[in-house]
């Protein structure tokens, strides 16, 4: 019986083997299929059985390639066309003979394909730590452009969107020893893995006005960028701090492209923190108070991302069956001293920096999210074991409804949503905090509703979540019209669910037979979202289901604006498809089944249209073009607009 099994190469080309990943250029000649996907050149490696450097020239050519990085930047931001060459590595890594070099692909490098821009033509690097890596690995992070960073204004405008959104929400970092250093330059070194990753969540956030003005064209692209730079220097191990890549990696669940991808990086976070014992109340202990705090900061914003990804996006939970002990959140875990002038004055615009009170406010408002979290992780256990537990849920679910209430009255009145206040970042965190704590009630009033076939009229419950809907989609659209951004994982499932939530509303309303529920609010939440999608993503396969529905139930606007008579009067004109179901062919035969009575098939449409959250979709997004309907990217579709 002979052996079929692939033996190990013996060459590999420079790329695959700093990547540690398996190389073909034995089998098939240079370039590997690896360089040849990724279009950079691929140079056969020397045998390092033959040479080898001391440890001095390793840490000598880690500087050098390090501050080349700097001189390279330089030449490309005058020519930015330019590309690395083979010779570039000569030292080390030897040229390529000419016969060799006729193999090579005429392809661009990676920089050739990304177009110079402000994210990536700054050359100060001296804030950040130099990374101890080997020279190979050194060589391919330099020539992907892992070592750029962008403009120093840029890096303000980032830090400054950072602050104001993303550190209220996940307060995972020291901001004073981190602000002192990059704008400031007095304080001690910055990891460039950690940077790398702030950078990218603060792009999040950013205007795209103010990234035109630095050269990118759309919010995306640059995230692209940024995501792609971060990720290299996490798979070459460049921190060597498990803390700073823990942190690093929940910045990273921070994802532009889906939810899967953002699961990944809060797991990786979680293993992290599980080695570093921060899930062991003993350890606190012993650690020092700084590290403490930091600990404790890290374990509760991996648990309160955990459990907001599992509601927005329907995503699995990690910390559900974890026990868990740590000691809470209080005001003592944040450093709460004034920032020093020079860094207020460079971020006058970070509400956080500038105004102590403000920072303190903030901080209570990631403590009380806290808690309102561990509310509904209690719900979203029991709800997830209702077949077996139904009996003991009732009694069960007074106690959750009394303690949401006893939360919501403990609230304090300035961190309670007032649309109108003097801060638009203030009211951007209590609008979200508000929304959350409608979302929660909704999914324990959600465990009480019967099913669509069921004779028993549970009118009490539909209306107390017809209630709290409404309001959170009042709270969306004041948010929506003071010009606030919801990223796709920060809080635009939130507004998906809401939608998706009152359409079904509506939908239950109209086959009773009574008095149709209006979708104003609904509609024009449903607008600011199609403006803030791009392109082929599962948001907008998500929006134009929603509009689907909401073409089938028919109701008329009753204070809808122009735009959104607009919206309505397009909804209209579509043909009555639901791409969703379109596209799974085997739910539309048995849609069609002669055997299917009516009262069945609205069932099974309920249950479909119920069960389609942004992440369910995606999957179905991401399927072949001739696999979808054409009408789905129809130019009057809205979520193309």
């Amino acid at each position: 019986m002979t052996d079929n099994k692939r033996k190990r190469s013996t060459r590999a080309c420079e790329t695959c083997r700093a990547r540690k990943v398996r190389c073909d250029m034995q089998m098939f000649g240079s370039p590997c299929s690896n360089c040849r996907y990724q279009q950079i050149p691929c140079n056969p490696a020397e045998n390092t059985r033959i040479k080898k450097y001391p440890k001095d020239h390793c840490r000598r050519c880690n500087t050098e390639l390090f501050h080349h990085s700097e001189h390279q930047h330089e030449s490309e931001t005058s020519s930015p066309t330019a590309s690395w060459s083979p010779a570039d590595g000569q030292r080390n890594h030897g040229s390529l003979s000419e016969h060799e070099q006729t193999k090579l692909p005429a392809c661009s490098t990676y920089h050739d394909r990304q177009p110079s821009t402000g994210i990536d033509n700054d050359t100060t690097l001296t804030f950040l730590k130099r990374p101890h890596l080997p020279e190979d690995d050194m060589v391919h992070l330099l020539r992907r452009g892992a070592f750029r960073v962008p403009e120093r204004k840029l890096v303000l405008e980032l830090l400054t969107s950072y602050c104001n959104y993303i550190h209220p929400q996940l307060p995972v970092l020291d901001l004073q020893p981190l602000l002192n250093a990059v704008v400031g330059k007095n304080g001690p070194k910055v990891s460039l893995l950690l940077f790398q990753a702030v950078m990218y969540a603060g792009m999040a956030h950013l205007d795209e006005e103010v990234l035109r003005l630095y050269g990118c064209r759309a919010r995306n692209e640059a995230q692209d960028r940024m995501f792609n730079r971060v990720k290299l220097l996490y798979e070459f191990d460049v921190e060597a701090d498990l803390l700073t890549v823990a942190q690093a990696c929940l910045l990273m669940s921070i994802s532009h492209q889906c939810s899967k991808t953002s699961t990944i990086w809060l797991a990786q976070g979680h293993l992290l923190a599980q080695r570093l014992g921060f899930e062991n109340a003993a350890a606190y202990s012993l650690m020092k108070v700084e590290r403490s705090n930091s600990g404790k900061r890290l374990w509760w914003s991996i648990f309160v991302r955990d459990n907001t990804l599992r509601l927005e996006l329907g995503t699995p939970q990690r910390l559900q069956d974890t026990p868990y002990d740590v000691p809470f959140l209080s005001l003592d875990c944040f450093d709460l001293s004034p920032f020093p002038t020079h860094v207020q004055d460079d971020l006058s615009g970070a509400t956080v920096v500038d105004s102590p009170k403000m920072h303190r406010l903030m901080m209570q408002l990631a403590i009380r999210r806290t808690e309102l979290v561990c509310h509904l992780s209690q719900i979203s256990a029991i709800s997830s074991k209702l077949p077996v537990l139904a009996k003991v849920f009732q009694g069960v679910s007074i106690y959750f409804e009394q303690a949401l209430r006893r939360w919501d009255s403990e609230l304090e009145p300035e961190l309670r949503f007032n649309p109108g206040a003097p801060s638009p970042v203030l009211d951007y965190h209590r609008g979200l905090l508000s929304l959350l704590f409608l979302s929660t009630s909704n999914t324990l009033l959600q465990s009480r509703l019967q099913p669509a076939s069921s004779d028993v009229v549970d009118l009490g419950v539909r209306s107390s979540i017809e209630r709290d809907t409404g309001k959170g989609l009042k709270i969306v659209q004041e948010l929506y019209s003071s010009g606030s951004w919801l990223p796709p994982t920060l809080g635009m499932g939130l507004v998906y669910n809401a939608i998706n939530l009152y359409v079904g509303l509506a939908e239950w309303r109209k086959t009773r037979r009574s008095c149709p529920l209006h979708l104003d609010e609904a509609v024009v939440c449903l607008r600011s979202l199609g403006k803030s999608q791009h392109g082929r993503t599962a948001i907008g396969v998500a929006l134009y289901h929603l509009e689907s529905r909401i073409k089938r139930l028919g109701v008329e606007p009753r204070n809808a604006g122009p735009e959104d008579a607009k919206l309505l009067e397009k909804l209209g004109r579509k043909d009555d498809v639901n791409p969703f179901v379109t596209a799974k062919g085997s739910h539309t035969e048995h849609l069609n089944s002669p055997n299917m009575t009516l009262d069945s098939a609205d069932d099974q449409l309920e249950a479909m249209s119920a069960g389609s959250s942004i992440d369910e979709l995606f999957d179905w997004a991401m399927e072949p073009q001739d696999t979808q309907p054409h009408s789905l990217w129809h130019a009057e579709s809205i979520a193309c607009n």
